[in-house]
């Protein structure tokens, strides 16, 4: 499968915004939108309402396309296990989109989420979209970290931001200490502010060297983590985030997605990459090619605060 978004549907009614989104996007990409429903095999009898199931499937890819007539949209009835089969339909295809309530407080990874732990299972980036209605959005805000995620979501970020015709703000977090057990993925609490400048630096000339008319903003907060994000996004069009490869490490990305603010992407790590190379790479191409000029893919605006107020 390729050139594919897949939306997993609950009849929710963040599962229509969740439509809504992957297909406007689906079609300025020029893609195509499956989207599926998941009887569990534990909790009904599947041939008694499988083809209810269809037929509600294929309501909602009807009233998807009365906005978008051009959007290519299939469905699917599967049955088995919610999780599993979505990451099976999703392994090869270029994004997976679910709706989402927002739930909770911050830190509230113990009370946990349907959907969350796809990002454990699965290597295609994850869309999670909440049921946000009359707010009026702009600007694409990624967290950068020092691990080789830090890659990823830059890469990620600044095409959408781009797509979008958008500023892209870079978010780095020094000093604050999280509760719970370490947070690997997201270490900037054992880092110093010269480290996470110079990883938002790094980012920033990544985006400019593949994006050149990119505006850039940078950002600095001392704060926890996931609070920054949730925050800095509230407003945002889109939130990028990166997931760290081994999922008893990545508390920081559930307490994000039980708190959205915003229609938020998990990318996973770029393995061949890390924060040394993205600065080595970077370097290589600005001797290899004139810097950008500012206002033109440039960095325009650096923010250094002690802590983000919503």
């Amino acid at each position: 499968m390729s050139a594919t978004i897949v939306v997993g549907s609950d009849g929710s009614a963040p599962s229509r915004s969740a439509l809504r989104w992957a297909v406007e996007r689906a079609t300025t990409l020029e893609m195509r939108v499956l989207l599926c429903h998941v009887l569990d095999d534990n909790k009904v009898e599947p041939e008694e309402i499988e083809a209810t199931a269809l037929e509600y499937l294929e309501s909602e890819a009807i009233l998807a396309r009365s906005s978008a007539p051009d959007a290519n949209v299939s469905c699917s009835v599967h049955v088995g296990r919610p999780i599993a089969v979505l990451t099976e339909l999703a392994r090869n295809a270029d994004l997976l989109v679910v709706g989402t309530h927002k739930t909770g407080f911050i830190q509230g990874r113990a009370f946990g989420s349907r959907f969350a732990g796809l990002v454990s299972s699965i290597e295609t980036p994850v869309a999670y979209i909440p049921d946000l209605t009359g707010s009026y959005r702009r600007g694409v805000v990624a967290g950068i970290n020092l691990s080789p995620t830090g890659r990823s979501v830059t890469r990620f970020a600044a095409a959408e931001a781009a797509r979008f015709g958008e500023t892209l703000t870079l978010i780095g977090v020094w000093g604050a200490e999280e509760s719970g057990p370490p947070r690997t993925e997201l270490p900037h609490h054992r880092t110093s502010q010269a480290q996470v400048e110079d990883a938002l630096e790094g980012a920033a000339l990544l985006a400019a060297r593949h994006h050149p008319h990119l505006n850039i903003r940078t950002r600095i907060l001392r704060r926890s983590v996931a609070d920054a994000l949730v925050d800095a996004s509230s407003n945002a069009r889109l939130l990028v985030i990166g997931h760290a490869a081994a999922p008893t490490r990545a508390p920081t990305v559930h307490d994000v997605l039980l708190n959205l603010s915003s229609p938020t992407v998990v990318v996973h790590p770029d393995l061949d990459a890390t924060p040394a190379t993205i600065c080595a790479q970077v370097d290589l191409d600005q001797a290899a090619s004139p810097a950008p000029v500012r206002g033109a893919g440039a960095v325009e605006r650096r923010e250094s605060i002690e802590e983000l107020h919503p």
